[in-house]
């Protein structure tokens, strides 16, 4: 993005601002978000309005809590139709006592109420759109395989497809074993897709399922694979399931070990353990980007809703900010946090494991990333622990 842009972008974002806090001195014309938080074998919601330092702390309760299935741990989420209304919300889990089975919940996120009279008690889970998934055949799950052990979810538009990532190393120590991707249809409740990864063992790759947002496009998934060297492969979600190699990425990569890959407006970006490479246009017309040096990268909090150019991405101990992708310009903040999700307001949020930050990435410029935190309590009032994931919604009812 060139300077020229970028400008324009932080003063319409001020404007846009001036104009919901002239009349009444807060942010209340905004669009209405709420967090859901997911720790240990839970989830619940947060009004993000509590996040301010007028509001006691202990009044910074979740609601709406819910147990995870069989008191597993989440491992992936996702959104059906992120860029909209992000109306049901997808997680993947996996049983605390038994590692060869896991969960796929359904939550029904546009029914919640919020209503101080009669609030929700609990997230809405579909059993119709929910299931287990069991490593091998020894389990009543509706779905078995000898190479299940689910890492990534990415979900479909209209939520009817679940695309799995299955990585052996965290089920087994067995070195011959192939990593896995696989499609299941939730109406049918079956597979309808599987593709055997091709990489070296201590290799790993990661997937994205690009949800359309323009009238000519259709869902697809995109993930990179060891094919006679390093490639990106698409997958358009129909009926056919065909998965075609569109960019040789062996230059850039001749190692696989991505620790994720998603989307940064119309590029995408791939993370390694001390690297980014850069994909242009990846839905158009993919071209090989720069590549961008790191000591350490955890998770990339993706950017499909902002025209920034930024690249946002969690290490164990630092936020860091690569402005406008260039490698001279990178920032950082020190931050200890597990996961990160960035909102149409261009909020940042970022959940710790017993505190939840917010980062206002259209006010960022270099040198100055102003992160304001706060702890948040359990509807018992028991501070948070082991947090896993963070993301957003708007479309909760008041009725």
């Amino acid at each position: 993005m060139s300077l020229a842009k970028k400008l324009f972008s932080q003063l319409f974002s001020l404007y846009l601002l001036f104009l919901s806090t002239s009349c009444t001195g807060s942010f209340e014309n905004l669009p209405k978000s709420f967090l859901i938080v997911a720790y240990g074998d839970k989830l619940a919601v947060l009004d993000t309005e509590l996040l301010n330092n007028d509001t006691p702390s202990n009044d910074r309760k979740l609601f709406a809590t819910t147990n995870l299935p069989a008191t597993s741990q989440s491992l992936s989420y996702d959104i059906v139709n992120r860029r909209s209304d992000r109306s049901g919300l997808m997680v993947l889990s996996r049983n605390s006592e038994n590692k060869n089975l896991s969960y796929i919940s359904f939550f029904d996120i546009s029914q919640i109420s919020t209503d101080p009279n009669a609030p929700t008690s609990s997230l809405p889970r579909s059993e119709a759109r929910s299931l287990s998934y069991a490593r091998g055949e020894a389990s009543d799950s509706p779905l078995q395989r000898d190479y299940a052990c689910p890492s990534k979810l990415q979900l479909s538009k209209n939520g009817r497809y679940v695309v799995l990532l299955h990585d052996q190393s965290l089920c087994t120590d067995d070195d011959s074993l192939f990593d896995h991707i696989d499609i299941i249809d939730l109406n049918s409740k079956t597979i309808v897709y599987d593709y055997t990864l091709h990489l070296n063992v201590g290799e790993m790759s990661s997937i994205y399922l690009y949800q359309a947002d323009r009238a000519i496009d259709e869902d697809t998934l995109y993930f990179i694979d060891d094919v006679t060297g390093t490639k990106l492969f698409k997958l358009p979600m129909n009926t056919n399931f065909t998965e075609t190699s569109i960019l040789d990425l062996e230059a850039a990569m001749p190692n696989i070990n991505l620790k994720d890959l998603a989307p940064m407006g119309t590029d995408l970006i791939t993370l390694a353990q001390n690297e980014l490479n850069i994909i242009q246009n990846y839905h158009d017309t993919p071209e090989v980007g720069e590549k961008l040096s790191l000591s350490q990268g955890l998770g990339l909090i993706a950017n499909e809703l902002s025209a920034d150019g930024n690249i946002y991405l969690l290490s164990e101990t630092q936020l860091i900010i690569f402005f406008e992708a260039k490698q001279a310009s990178n920032d950082r903040r020190s931050l200890s946090a597990v996961g990160g999700s960035l909102d149409s307001s261009a909020f940042i949020y970022l959940l710790s494991n017993s505190r939840i930050s917010r980062f206002d990435s259209a006010l960022y410029n270099p040198g100055n990333i102003e992160i304001f935190s706060y702890d948040i309590f359990d509807e018992t009032g028991k501070a948070l622990s082991n947090s896993h994931f963070i993301t957003w919604i708007t479309q909760l009812s008041n009725e």
